[in-house]
């Protein structure tokens, strides 16, 4: 080995992570008025966020193609997914607004009762929707779960992906929680660590 180079890689790695340091303080102290325009988060109001499960639940009435009967089957399904996905904001105001658990077994209870309550909200729109799903074609009831994955926000999780933006973007806008709907986790989307 040449003598001089154990010292040239230790002032490499010395120089390079100071130049990481120094890039990550500039990026951390950067303050919202230094951020540039068009990169500001944006938080939605009570009315845009209420404006998507309205989209979700047009796209998929209209993506069944109802006939005249099975549209007077409709309304009660749809009352089913709007109690649910309100039933969701406020499960997620509520852990929002709750301080963070205490423990781990903490964190599993709050976990449990928003299984439940989830369970809760779709064995009611199962019932609901089980007259309407029984009059459904074959070609409703194929285009169905494509139709259905579109009711949750994760659904954007793989397209954002393929162009780049992917769970990046939804973790800086808050988590998977952010949108109104059906979540994976409905409601506290932390860990037991996290808050």
């Amino acid at each position: 080995m040449k003598p001089g180079l154990p010292f040239a890689l230790t002032m490499i790695a010395l120089v390079g992570s100071g130049v990481a340091l120094a890039a990550f303080n500039g990026h951390a102290e950067q303050s919202p008025a230094n951020v540039p325009a068009g990169t500001e988060k944006h938080v939605f109001s009570p009315a845009e966020r209420a404006a998507f499960p309205d989209a979700r639940i047009a796209a998929l009435h209209a993506g069944l193609k109802l006939t005249p009967e099975q549209e007077k089957l409709w309304p009660t399904v749809e009352t089913a997914v709007r109690t649910a996905a309100n039933n969701a904001t406020a499960r997620r105001q509520k852990f929002k607004d709750a301080p963070a658990p205490a423990s781990l077994v903490d964190w599993l209870r709050r976990r449990g009762e928003n299984a439940v309550a989830r369970g809760q909200n779709l064995e009611a729109i199962a019932d609901a929707a089980a007259p309407l799903y029984a009059t459904l074609n074959d070609d409703q009831k194929h285009r169905l779960p494509v139709l259905m994955q579109a009711l949750k926000p994760h659904f954007l999780q793989r397209r954002f992906a393929m162009m780049g933006g992917g769970q990046e973007h939804w973790r800086r806008r808050g988590g998977w929680d952010e949108p109104e709907g059906f979540a994976p986790e409905d409601g506290d989307p932390s860990g037991p660590n996290e808050r």
